[in-house]
């Protein structure tokens, strides 16, 4: 359970907010957010995000212990890509790196669903867990048939988090596109938690611990996806949330050239603010890849 957080590490966190708001602020008004354009909108829209932001703080107080800059920096990454902190769309998530606390941004499995809407090639997902005492049964042609158990006093892992990780067996997804076309993506709890394993963090900490039935059916989303060609029409923002996921699943520092990502250079760390600076030199930064 989180401990209340301590009135001088609000007025902490407050001041760090107000020490890079300038910069914040810039980026807000030049339309580099999304929904922000326009100087109205973009005030409002600054004003809501760091609302949402002390939000998050006020129930996870290892926020607050962080690296300022990493904060920040989550919270600009969130609001580039269109994904709302505080609605279950993203996650704030405080990891210890190298020695120092660093805040991470997870896109969570209902943000890339509310960015994948936002693409002309999407119809409709649905996703769902396999348990234990499931009927499941596989077909030609890569499809499935799932039938869910209801009402069996054994199977919990729908709605128990520690039940979860003993009944698990996988998940599944399938993303029907406006063309007709559908892809089937099946996932078994092997692979979805040797990417849940990837980084050497804690999982406990993250919301594999709190919130296991989003982030395993947004793991087989993610594998569907990377399967969609880039030129077909997928949001961009949707391309750029699960690029950057990616990196949070690799335990990688981010490239945000790579990623097509503005962020203020005061909060920059100096090795980043360097190879932001030597693309900008080459003028032809990085464009990245779905693998």
């Amino acid at each position: 359970m989180n401990m209340a957080l301590a009135p001088d590490a609000r007025q902490n966190v407050l001041r760090r907010i107000q020490d890079y708001r300038p910069a914040i602020e810039a980026m807000f008004r030049a339309g580099e957010v999304e929904g922000a354009d326009g100087d109205r909108l973009a005030e409002a829209k600054l004003r809501s995000t760091f609302a949402a932001v002390m939000g998050e703080v006020e129930k996870n107080p290892a926020l607050a212990e962080a690296e300022p800059r990493s904060l920040l920096r989550a919270v600009i990454e969130a609001a580039q890509l269109g994904l709302r902190i505080g609605t279950g769309e993203a996650h704030l998530v405080p990891l210890r790196e190298r020695g120092e606390m660093k805040v991470n941004l997870w896109p969570d499995y209902k943000g890339l669903i509310n960015l994948a809407w936002n693409s002309a090639l999407v119809r409709d997902i649905r996703s769902e867990i396999v348990c234990t005492h499931d009927e499941f049964e596989m077909l030609d042609g890569g499809n499935f048939r799932h039938r869910r158990t209801f009402g069996d006093p054994e199977c919990k892992c729908r709605h128990d988090a520690e039940a979860f990780y003993q009944g698990i067996r996988g998940a599944w997804v399938i993303v029907r596109f406006t063309n007709g076309g559908e892809q089937p993506t099946l996932m078994d709890w092997g692979q979805i938690e040797s990417i849940r394993g990837r980084p050497r963090r804690d999982w406990r900490r993250t919301p594999w611990a709190t919130d296991p039935w989003a982030m395993a059916c947004k793991t087989v989303l993610k594998q569907a996806l990377k399967l969609v060609p880039r030129e077909s029409g997928m949001a961009p923002n949707l391309l750029k949330a699960t690029l950057l996921d990616d990196h949070v699943d690799s335990g990688e520092r981010l490239n945000y050239s790579a990623l097509d990502i503005d962020m203020p250079s005061e909060l920059l760390e100096d090795s980043d603010a360097a190879a932001v600076e030597a693309a900008k030199q080459l003028g032809n930064p990085a464009q990245g890849q779905l693998d």
